[in-house]
């Protein structure tokens, strides 16, 4: 379900006010996509409007009681900060590889991405932005080795 982000937040020239977390490392602002096999942006193929902080196939701690690490964020009229704290890779082929980054939110429209640890097998994710209509995007990495 979505949820407020504490300001009005421009995107693409859109404003919005609400935002979702989805599992695998991205936020968005309208609908969940339940894609876990990341890909090449801007397109529209893949989930919109959206932040790709690490896209993967990533498993934090779930209601199933399995995966490793959390989920967190943070608002006030300032920022907006979630935070993937430790969060494993789904563990076939990736064992060992643990996700430790950020994306931050301001009032501006700027985005930020900080990267703490990831450690393993990085070279797998999607990270960057795409609009509404997958027409428009910054691609900063898709399958590149990240390093910390």
């Amino acid at each position: 379900s979505l949820i407020d982000i504490g300001f009005e937040f421009p995107f693409y020239g859109e404003v919005y006010s609400q935002f979702l977390i989805n599992a695998n490392g991205w936020i968005g602002f309208q609908e969940d996509n339940t894609e876990w096999y990341n890909g090449n942006i801007p397109s529209i193929d893949y989930p919109r409007p959206a932040i790709f902080g690490f896209w993967d196939d990533l498993n934090p701690v779930n209601n199933g009681g399995t995966g490793e690490g959390y989920v967190y964020y943070h608002s006030t009229p300032e920022r907006l900060v979630v935070w993937f704290n430790n969060v494993q890779h789904w563990p076939t082929n990736f064992e060992g590889s643990i996700y430790d980054f950020q994306m931050v939110l301001y009032p501006t429209g700027e985005i930020k991405f900080n990267y703490r640890s990831m450690e393993g097998y990085t070279n797998s994710a999607t990270i960057g932005v795409q609009d509404s209509m997958g027409e428009n995007g910054t691609l900063v990495n898709y399958n590149y080795s990240l390093h910390s």
